[in-house]
């Protein structure tokens, strides 16, 4: 039978195969070599064929007040046709303060088969962290047709997607963000990784999630250092590609910084808009992308250098954006009066320079 799109079969007459109807049942395959496929091809004689392969994917960010947190509309309904189920990963802190409600909203129909409660903490993003995540899988078999649910901080965005994309060769995930710094850079972009004694993100894939889902009411619960935690990301994004960005955030941190939520919102729509514009180009790192790594060529060593431990992300690139700055200064390539700016604004921030 022929089977559209699907290449003439090249089994050698007389073949066995499992029909996929029955597999219980052997039967011969009808089929030929393709002789002429196989001639060489190279002037060296050599053989070669060329392999396509499209990587297509589309999701949605979506970026409001509550929709995670209101009964009123269940935020995951179009993920919840396609996915049979469901499996939770988080960590103690986020699970305490958000967990229960986000279950009334999500779980009205006993989608969540499971939950997976881990650590708070840089700590937890680590090849122990990722292994501990793929035997709790394995363990409760988690199939191929689930979707795994990150809620959490970048943390748990980057290590559920890193074993949703190691994980029986792929599996689907889907980003409920809880921090800002989260909301505004690590949730979106499908780079997912762990860390090593190493390096920073020294382990990881470039996985795209199914949706990502940035409820602000949940920034409600973030001590002030984890929004300037956030900020800095934000800061980072506006300075590479909006200067009315730039500005928004000039006229308004002290607002962000004590919890304004209208104000927090329009920050993590702006970084959504101008980080997907940047990746929708590119959406691997080739080439354009790369400049969203402002500030990490020293952060990340920053970080390493603390062993995850007793410093920011948010606060190591702020310090590796400020080296940059004025090493652009030193070199006479950066703008005086923007660099005064720029440093200013990160001092408002309340982040180390």
């Amino acid at each position: 039978m022929d089977i559209p799109g699907r290449p003439t079969p090249i089994y050698p007459p007389g073949e066995c195969a499992l029909t996929q109807t029955n597999p219980s049942t052997v039967h011969v395959v009808n089929a030929t070599w393709d002789y002429e496929s196989l001639e060489p091809k190279r002037p060296d004689g050599s053989w070669s064929r060329p392999v396509t392969i499209p990587r297509v994917h589309h999701y949605d960010i979506v970026v409001g007040h509550g929709l995670l947190s209101s009964t009123d509309l269940d935020p995951l309904a179009e993920l919840k046709v396609e996915f049979p189920r469901s499996w939770v990963i988080t960590d103690r802190n986020v699970w305490s303060l958000h967990g229960e409600r986000l279950m009334q909203v999500i779980d009205r129909s006993r989608w969540v088969a499971g939950v997976l409660i881990l650590e708070p903490g840089e700590p937890t993003k680590s090849l122990d962290g990722w292994q501990q995540a793929l035997d709790w899988a394995a363990a409760h078999k988690v199939q191929r047709r689930d979707l795994l649910l990150a809620f959490g901080g970048s943390v748990i965005t980057d290590l559920v997607g890193f074993v949703a994309s190691s994980y029986m060769r792929g599996v689907a995930y889907a980003n409920l963000p809880t921090t800002l710094l989260a909301q505004v850079d690590g949730s979106m972009g499908g780079k997912v990784a762990v860390n090593t004694a190493t390096a920073k993100n020294l382990v990881g894939a470039f996985h795209h999630p199914e949706a990502v889902m940035c409820d602000s009411r949940l920034l409600a619960t973030l001590p002030r250092a984890e929004i300037a935690n956030g900020l800095s990301e934000a800061i980072k994004t506006f300075t590479i590609e909006s200067t009315e960005a730039f500005e928004f955030l000039e006229r308004h941190v002290p607002a962000c910084l004590d919890g304004d939520l209208d104000r927090l919102t329009h920050v993590v729509r702006l970084c959504a808009s101008i980080k997907m514009h940047l990746l929708d180009p590119d959406p691997y790192e080739v080439d354009l992308r790369r400049v969203l790594n402002f500030g990490h060529t020293l952060g990340h060593p920053i970080e390493t250098s603390h062993a995850y431990r007793d410093i920011r992300h948010g606060e190591a690139v702020a310090i590796g954006m400020s080296a940059a700055v004025r090493i652009g200064l030193a070199r006479g390539i950066t703008d005086t009066s923007f660099a005064r700016r720029f440093l200013e604004l990160l001092e408002l921030t309340e982040l180390p320079t």
